[in-house]
C-alpha cells in the first residue's frame, strides 16, 4: 500500500496522445482525466472500451482510470487487453507497472517498466516511473539505489527542470549513504516545491548524519507536519530529541511513532487483500476505515468514492465518505454521500450529523442547524451531538436557543468543559456580559488557548465597557489563529472605540482584503477544487498545511507523453 502511494501521491495522471480527437467516450473519458476528475474517467473509460473493443487507447484509458480510483483489478484486466492489442506500446506498459505495483509485484513491475524505456528511451517520464519502483522496500522487494539514481539523471538529462525527477534523484542518493550530493539535489527540490513532508525527512536524514542535530530536528518536525501519517518521521524525530537530552518531547514523539507504526501494519495487511481482490466490499471497507484513522484522506476519499458509485445501495460507504469530507474539505462529495445516508436511514442520527459537520466546515451555520437539530433529536443521550448543535447554534448567532441547551448541559455534566464553556460563549451572546467572562475566565484556566473563548470573552470585555482587556484576548486569537475573521473586526472595533482610527483603519483595509481571501477560498473549497490557484491562496491566508496537501493534488506531471 505505501508503494501504490507513493506513485499516486505525487500524481500520475495518463494522457493518452490523439485521444481528445476522438469522438464519444473516448474523447471523454481523456479529458476528464486531463482535468482530474477520475470517477468520470472511469465511467467514460468503460464505455469507450465496450465500444471500442479493438482500441488499444481504450483500454489504457480504461486501465489508468481504475488505477487512480484504486479499482486494481479492473485496471489489470484492462491493461492486459492493452498489451494483447498494441505489445509495443510503451504507455500500456508504464500503466501495467504501476498496477503490479499496487499488487505488490515489485519485479513484474520493474520488467514493465523497463519495457517501457526500451520502446521510447528519449521520453523522461518512463525512466522516472522505473527510478520510482526501483525504490522498492518493505512488501515489495530490495530497493536499488544506484539503479535509481541512473534512472534519475537520465531522466533529468532529458528533462533538467523536471522536479519528479530530482525528487527522486536526491531521495536515492540519500538512502544509499550519498549525503552531500543528495542534501545539495533536496535543496534545489525544496526550491521548486517547499511543503513536501518526505522531502524534508530525507534532508533531515542527511544533516543527522552529520550531526546538525538543531537542523534535523527542524526537518523532522517539518516531515511530521506535512504528513503526520508516516512513522518514520516521529521515529528520527525523537532519535534526533534523545541526542540533544530532551527526553519529554522525544517521549511524545515516540508514542506518536508507536501509534502511527500500529496502524501502518494495519493498512499494509488489508491493502494486500484487498488490491488483489478490489471487488472485496468488506477489505475494502476495512481499509477506509483504516486510511482515515491513519490520517491519509485523500485515498480513502477515492476508495470509498469508487465504492459508492459501485455500489449506490452500500450505506457504511456512503457514511463513511460523508465524514471523511469533512476533515478533506471535501464539501461537494461529502454533502452528496451525506444526503444519500439521510435518505437510506431517515430515523439514524449519522447521516444528519455527517450533514452538519460538512455544512459547518464550509462555513454555513444557519444550513447546518436544521441537520444538526435532527441528529440531536435522534441521540438525546450522546453529550457530543448535543455539543456539536449548541457550537452550531452559536455559530448561526442563535444564542438564546445556545443558552437554554448549555444550560442544561453545564447541569448534567458538570465538569465537562465544554458545555461550560458553551455556556459562558452564550451568555456573551444574549448580552449576559458579566457573567460570561466570569464563565469563560473560568474554563480558560484549563485551556488557554482556546480560540472560542477567548474570542467571547474579549466581547465581552467589549460589552462591560473594557477595551483594553478585550484587545489582549483578542489579539491573542489573532495570533494563534490569524485567519480569524471576527477577531480582526473586534480588534477594529477596540481601536476606534480607543481613538486609535488610524490603527482601525489600517487593520479594516486589511481584515476587508482577508474576508474577500477568505470568501474565495470557501467558494474553491464548496466547488471542490485542487488547483495551484487555490493552494496560493491558502498560503497567502497562512495556512501552509492545507496548501501543501491541495498542491499536491493538483501537481499532476502525466507519465506519458
Amino acid at each position: 500500500m505505501g508503494v501504490w502511494r507513493a506513485s499516486i501521491g505525487v500524481g500520475l495522471v495518463i494522457w493518452v496522445a490523439g485521444c481528445a480527437r476522438d469522438p464519444g467516450p473516448l474523447r471523454d473519458a481523456a479529458g476528464a482525466l486531463a482535468e482530474g476528475r477520475t470517477q468520470d474517467a472511469y465511467r467514460s473509460a468503460v464505455a469507450a472500451a465496450a465500444a471500442l473493443p479493438e482500441s488499444p487507447d481504450a483500454h489504457v484509458l480504461l486501465a489508468e482510470a481504475a488505477l487512480l480510483t484504486m479499482r486494481t483489478t479492473d485496471g489489470v484486466a484492462a491493461s492486459e487487453r492493452a498489451l494483447e492489442l498494441a505489445p509495443d506500446d510503451p504507455r500500456a506498459h508504464v500503466v501495467r507497472a504501476f498496477l503490479d505495483q499496487a499488487r505488490f509485484r515489485n519485479v513484474a513491475a520493474i520488467a514493465a517498466a523497463r519495457e517501457a524505456v526500451r520502446l521510447a528511451p528519449d521520453e523522461p517520464r518512463y525512466r522516472i516511473a522505473l527510478g520510482e519502483l526501483l525504490f522498492g522496500g518493505g512488501m515489495v522487494g530490495t530497493p536499488d539505489y544506484d539503479g535509481a539514481a541512473a534512472a534519475f539523471r537520465e531522466a533529468l538529462r532529458l528533462e533538467p527542470d523536471a522536479a519528479r525527477a530530482r525528487f527522486g534523484l536526491a531521495k536515492s542518493l540519500i538512502l544509499a549513504g550519498e549525503d552531500e550530493e543528495g542534501e545539495r539535489e533536496i535543496g534545489r527540490y525544496l526550491e521548486q516545491r517547499h511543503g513536501h513532508g518526505e522531502a524534508y525527512y530525507l534532508r533531515g536524514l542527511a544533516r543527522l548524519r552529520r550531526r546538525a542535530l538543531g537542523e534535523a530536528v527542524a526537518d523532522f518536525r517539518d516531515a511530521a507536519a506535512y504528513a503526520p501519517h508516516e512513522s518514520a518521521h516521529h521515529f528520527n524525530l525523537q532519535r534526533v530529541l534523545q541526542l540533544l537530552g530532551r527526553e519529554q518531547e522525544a517521549s511524545d514523539a515516540r508514542k506518536r511513532f508507536q501509534h502511527f507504526r500500529g496502524l501502518e501494519k494495519g493498512v499494509a495487511g488489508t491493502a494486500v487483500a484487498y488490491h488483489s481482490d478490489t471487488g472485496n466490499v468488506g477489505a475494502a471497507l476495512q481499509l477506509a476505515r483504516l486510511l482515515a484513522e491513519q490520517g491519509r484522506f485523500r485515498e480513502c476519499t477515492i476508495l470509498l468514492e469508487s465504492l459508492c458509485l459501485d455500489h449506490p445501495n452500500l450505506l457504511e460507504a456512503h457514511a463513511l465518505l460523508a465524514e471523511v469530507c469533512v476533515p478533506w474539505h471535501e464539501i461537494s462529495s461529502g454533502r452528496e454521500a451525506a444526503l444519500r445516508v439521510i435518505e437510506m436511514a431517515p430515523g439514524k442520527a449519522r447521516g444528519y450529523l455527517a450533514l452538519a459537520r460538512l455544512e459547518s466546515e464550509a462555513g454555513n451555520a444557519v444550513a447546518a442547524v436544521k441537520p444538526a437539530q435532527t441528529a440531536a433529536s435522534l441521540e438525546p443521550g450522546d453529550v457530543e451531538v448535543q455539543l456539536l448543535l449548541g457550537s452550531i447554534l452559536l455559530d448561526a448567532g442563535k444564542f438564546d436557543e445556545a443558552l437554554a441547551l448549555f444550560e442544561r448541559l453545564r447541569r448534567q455534566f458538570p465538569e465537562n468543559l465544554r458545555a461550560r464553556g458553551g455556556f459562558g460563549q452564550a451568555l456573551v451572546g444574549v448580552g449576559r456580559h458579566e457573567q460570561g467572562v466570569s464563565a469563560l475566565t473560568d474554563v480558560l484556566r484549563s485551556r488557554p488557548r482556546h480560540i472560542a473563548w477567548l474570542y467571547y470573552r474579549g466581547l465581552g470585555q467589549i460589552g462591560r465597557g473594557n477595551p483594553g482587556l478585550a484587545e489582549g484576548d483578542l489579539r491573542s486569537v489573532v495570533a494563534i489563529d490569524p485567519a480569524h475573521a471576527e477577531a480582526r473586526a473586534g480588534l477594529v472595533r477596540v481601536f476606534r472605540e480607543t481613538g486609535r482610527e488610524r490603527e482601525a483603519q489600517k487593520l479594516e483595509a486589511k481584515h476587508q482584503e482577508r474576508l474577500g481571501l477568505e470568501t474565495e477560498i470557501r467558494e474553491l473549497r464548496e466547488q471542490g477544487s485542487r488547483t495551484h490557484h487555490l493552494a496560493d491562496l491558502l498560503e497567502k491566508a497562512g495556512r501552509p498545511a492545507e496548501a501543501v496537501r491541495v498542491r499536491a493534488d493538483a501537481d499532476v506531471p502525466s507519465l506519458l507523453p
